[in-house]
């Protein structure tokens, strides 16, 4: 927490909602929060969405490290897009052979032969 906010006010504030989460109180306490909480199955940010209303500063700070490996995802395939691009020639492909090629290549485990 400390390297994404800065402001000491707000990381005691934020402190004290962790605190919340972890006691299940305010909207942590709800049945239904406490049930969700413990599925495996279900969505960590939508569970935020719904239930974090109690703690409107750690709600924004766990959807925002939720959404990172989103991010990283994406990045890496823009950047093996880019690879497969490369070259003048390659940049005449058809969208769907384009898209073909990053697969193969973004997707690791087609890549290595048992």
């Amino acid at each position: 927490m400390k390297k994404m906010v800065r402001d000491g006010k707000k990381e005691d504030i934020m402190t004290a909602e962790c605190q919340a989460y972890q006691n299940e109180e305010g909207s942590f306490g709800r049945d239904s929060a406490k049930r969700q909480r413990r599925n495996k199955n279900f969505d960590p940010a939508e569970w935020w969405s719904n239930h974090g209303s109690s703690a409107p500063n750690i709600r924004v700070l766990a959807m925002q490290i939720l959404s990172l490996t989103c991010r990283s995802a994406c990045e890496r395939n823009f950047s093996v897009f880019q690879q497969v691009q490369g070259s003048k020639r390659r940049n005449r492909l058809l969208h769907d052979k384009m898209r073909d090629l990053v697969f193969i290549k973004a997707t690791p485990n087609l890549n290595k032969r048992e």
